[in-house]
């Protein structure tokens, strides 16, 4: 179930699932550059802001199937954000933890991502991800973190 979402002429498109609670990113065809790179961090510290306020994790479900790479320019632009050094710091968002599921993509794209990933974590200790062949297995593994989580507060599924 959509909720929201954000039909810009940028090459993705972001949309919020109240179902579920994730923040669903769909990446256009071609090679992410640094511009679609900060657009898209501002947009999704804005959906953050806007549905994960009194949150304690963000979850990402993030379609790369079209993706045909990722510009270094970009690639700092996400580092960058992850190390919260993009100007629009958060004292609320920096307590978030980061749950990033991806699926998609070429194989040599997903071999790239997977170190990205693990380049962010090295940076936060609050990003944790992983890149799927599918969306059925990347929605898996983000509705189990999200169980995890819920039950380690003591918290029900609330919609």
């Amino acid at each position: 179930m959509r909720a929201s979402s954000d039909r810009t002429s940028d090459p993705f498109d972001v949309w919020y699932e109240p179902d579920t609670h994730f923040i669903c990113i769909r990446y256009a065809p071609g090679k992410v550059q640094e511009s679609h790179a900060k657009r898209l961090t501002e947009t999704v510290i804005r959906y953050l802001r806007e549905h994960c306020a009194e949150a304690e994790a963000a979850y990402f479900l993030v379609d790369i199937r079209d993706v045909s790479g990722m510009s270094a320019e970009a690639r700092k632009v996400f580092a960058d954000a992850a190390a919260g050094t993009t100007g629009q710091e958060d004292n609320a968002l920096a307590r978030l933890h980061f749950f990033i599921g991806t699926f998609g993509g070429s194989f040599t794209f997903r071999v790239l991502l997977t170190m990205l990933i693990k380049a962010l974590q090295g940076v936060s200790k609050q990003i944790v991800g992983t890149v799927e062949a599918d969306e059925a297995s990347a929605r898996a593994w983000l509705t189990e973190r999200r169980q995890s989580a819920l039950a380690a507060h003591g918290a029900s599924d609330e919609a």
